[in-house]
């Protein structure tokens, strides 16, 4: 009978793993609703079912694919720490609206939910994002020592941008804390993301973590600053998707405008259709 205790003991690990996967599965498609953000919408503004948990976005940013493929680089424990924290060192940290779910939400459930969480998103199925770039940033962010400052802000270089607003905290070059010329840091990082902390900066718990700069830079030199921090591979922005970004609307609030046109059509075409039935009679 000894050969029949190691059968017992996997089938009950399986029985346990499986459990756990399904918590997750509720945990993520129901309580949770991560597919409100990390699934990408169709026309009428609903989530696509045929791409659960590909990406999508929300205010502006860009919510990453969250499926087995895309956080392959990710261990168990590296997601843990990300949900219960918003911060997993050498891969992200959380700003935005994924800030505010986990300082509202994630922190607060226990280590148990968080595992199955975690666990149910590594075997999520899904296509593999594109590879991102290891290469360093595009520009060059030390100190312009020594160059004029051009007459029009907006020829401002990238350098010189980055030693008027970002230096004090990030240093010469972006090797300060946290540091900006990590490679690793910033592939990760969409440029519609680097946007918009840069416009918004980083709020948690209650504090200021980094102060935004909507106010301060231009939509070009908003742009330039974001190109030069990204890293290669990644789209260039130009001004108007700068100014796109600025003040993005809640996604609800753009369903019920879409709603409200479609509304407003169809009560057209129903007039229009009532008015040539009655000149027809």
């Amino acid at each position: 009978m000894r050969w029949l205790w190691p059968l017992l003991l996997a089938w009950a690990s399986l029985a346990q793993a499986q459990g756990a996967l399904e918590r997750g599965e509720y945990l993520v498609n129901g309580l949770g609703h991560c597919g409100a953000c990390h699934t990408p919408r169709g026309l009428w503004l609903q989530e696509r079912s045929e791409a659960p948990l590909q990406g999508g976005w929300v205010q502006g940013w860009a919510a990453p694919a969250i499926n087995g493929q895309a956080l392959q680089s990710w261990s168990q424990a590296q997601l843990v720490e990300y949900l219960a924290s918003g911060q997993a060192p050498g891969k992200a940290h959380a700003a935005g609206p994924m800030a505010e779910v986990i300082e509202q939400s994630l922190s607060r459930l226990n280590g148990a939910d968080l595992a199955a969480i975690a666990l149910y998103l590594r075997h999520v199925p899904g296509p593999a994002p594109a590879p991102a770039s290891d290469g360093p940033a595009n520009a060059d962010l030390s100190p312009p020592r020594g160059q004029p400052r051009p007459a029009n802000p907006e020829q401002l270089s990238a350098g010189q941008l980055f030693d008027a607003h970002c230096a004090s905290c990030h240093r010469g070059g972006g090797r300060g804390l946290p540091a900006l010329n990590d490679p690793e840091i910033l592939a990760r990082r969409a440029s519609a993301n680097l946007l918009m902390v840069i416009l918004d900066g980083v709020q948690r718990g209650g504090e200021t973590r980094m102060p935004g700069f909507a106010g301060q830079l231009t939509d070009r030199q908003a742009a330039t600053l974001v190109n030069a921090l990204a890293a290669p591979g990644l789209p260039a922005l130009v001004p108007g998707d700068v100014a796109a970004r600025r003040g993005q609307p809640p996604l609800y609030f753009r369903g019920w405008v879409l709603l409200g046109a479609a509304g407003a059509g169809l009560l057209l075409a129903v007039g229009a259709l009532a008015w040539r039935l009655r000149r027809g009679g």
